[in-house]
């Protein structure tokens, strides 16, 4: 009866330790990657932001063309 608890004991010792593992090692790397590609992400948001911008005013700047008359 006393081999299955302890199995389970076990087990949960080993889990618990892979956890604590994996705070100190994975977490930071994974944490670092999402930081940067969010800050890739704003980048690429403020510049393609800039590209409408600018768009906009030229298109504004230019004169009215006429249809052709025929």
């Amino acid at each position: 009866m006393r081999a299955p608890l302890v199995k389970v004991a076990a087990l949960g010792v080993v889990g618990f330790a892979f956890w604590k593992i994996a705070t100190i090692l994975v977490f930071p790397v994974v944490g670092a990657l999402l930081g940067l590609l969010i800050k890739g992400a704003l980048i690429v948001a403020i510049v393609f932001f800039a590209m409408w911008f600018f768009k906009k005013r030229r298109d504004e700047d230019k004169p009215d063309e006429k249809p052709a008359e025929s």
